[in-house]
């Protein structure tokens, strides 16, 4: 497993005990510098995962639906 994958299994985990995750949370906590291709990856796996951007914020924050979980 390389270090990426590593790191997005790390985040996929971190989603899945805590519900939700910013990039900064994913940079500081594991090191995953873009957080968004991780996202994109976990959608196509099948997790349903909503998106919230507050108004003139430069981040978003991942939220999973734990219906969505797997």
């Amino acid at each position: 497993m390389t270090d990426k994958e590593t790191k997005t299994k790390k985040v996929r985990e971190h989603l899945i005990k805590y519900g939700k995750i910013t990039g900064l949370e994913a940079l500081e906590l594991y090191g995953l510098y873009r957080l968004a291709p991780a996202i994109s990856k976990f959608r196509a796996e099948g997790m349903d995962i909503t998106t919230i951007q507050k108004d003139g914020c430069g981040y978003a924050t991942y939220w999973l639906n734990k219906k969505g979980e797997q």
